[in-house]
């Protein structure tokens, strides 16, 4: 089994469909609606085998690990995703199924064992997506101090090495680097077939886009509200930069769906459980909530605003080329010179 044949997850198609955020309560919808998403174990169990009959390609979840604390409790039941990844993969024949992994929470070794696990219940149908964290309250949670961001994708490249070396066919090796410093490693069994999992991440700021085009094989980026075209330039751009360092990488976007048979339907029931419960938020007084971290480095390149005297007017003039009642004189845009 070879790296592209794990991509291509089983079928010749370039378009590949999956569902996002099942793991989660409430899914990827913000809403109070009593039908909303529970998330359950059996509700995801019932929902990866229709996915798997129906010939979606994969699975993919949010690590997330507590919920925002908003009304509703949003996304406040969760399950981990390597685990939840290997109780689908057992229940399913074809479909990929990705794990979510917090690199600065996961230890690599540990991470990488439970993946092949995975690997070897879904013979050869797990996916990794790495990603870096970003929300402070689930970081203070686990007692874990956040790294600055770049650093964070410094240490996540290097957990990343360690994982790709411990999938490798290389036994009782030695990896020193800034963060690991591992004596003797042996990791066996390595995973189906002799190729390692799909890699995905999806990294936002030009330091995350860097990292998944140079480390991993796709590439999960945001192009909603964009046309057809524009979505299409967003997946040769990034292709093209992949490909620019000798990699091959393939590109996931994100869709919301309303399904119902109308489409006056679809509009009414969106409007009820989204946009009634996006006015209800917005009326809520946020003023004491703290903020999470900013998912971009936030740095100041304004000096503080200072009152200095300015350069003397005859010294400014003297270098004019043209000067008219104490003034620069400049060429006439509009009309004719006088």
């Amino acid at each position: 089994m070879s790296l592209r044949t794990r991509m291509a997850m089983g079928n010749a198609s370039r378009l590949k469909i999956g569902l996002f955020g099942a793991n989660c309560s409430s899914g990827r919808a913000v809403t109070l609606v009593p039908e909303r998403w529970t998330a359950d174990w059996e509700d995801n169990l019932t929902l990866a085998r229709m996915a798997d009959d129906a010939g979606l390609d994969f699975l993919l979840p949010i690590a997330r690990w507590k919920s925002y604390g908003m009304n509703g409790d949003y996304q406040g039941s969760t399950w981990e995703t390597i685990t939840w990844a290997t109780g689908l993969l057992a229940a399913t024949k074809r479909i990929s199924v990705f794990g979510t992994v917090h690199a600065p929470l996961f230890h690599p070794i540990m991470a990488a064992k439970q993946m092949v696990t995975a690997d070897h219940v879904g013979s050869g149908r797990f996916g990794l997506n790495v990603v870096v964290g970003w929300n402070e309250g689930e970081f203070d949670m686990f007692g874990v101090h956040q790294r600055d961001h770049d650093e964070r994708y410094e240490f996540a490249r290097e957990w990343l090495d360690v994982v790709k070396e411990l999938w490798s066919p290389r036994d009782k090796f030695d990896f020193k680097g800034r963060y690991f410093d591992l004596k003797a490693i042996r990791a066996l069994p390595k995973p189906v077939g002799g190729s390692r999992p799909v890699i995905m991440n999806a990294g936002a700021s030009p330091t995350g886009r860097a990292f998944a085009i140079n480390n991993c094989d796709a590439f999960f980026t945001n192009a909603m509200g964009l046309t057809l075209e524009q979505q299409g330039e967003v997946v040769r751009t990034a292709q093209a930069e992949a490909r620019a360092v000798g990699r091959e990488l393939d590109v996931y976007t994100i869709g919301n769906i309303v399904c119902r048979p109308t489409q006056k339907e679809a509009d009414d029931y969106y409007r009820r459980a989204i946009v009634d419960y996006a006015a209800q938020v917005s009326a809520l007084d946020t003023s004491d909530v703290p903020p999470t971290a900013h998912p971009f480095p936030v740095v100041n390149v304004f000096r503080p605003d200072e009152v200095r005297p300015g350069l003397p007017r005859a010294e400014v003039l003297a270098a004019a080329p043209a000067v008219q009642d104490d003034r620069f004189r400049v060429p006439r845009i509009l009309g004719e010179e006088p």
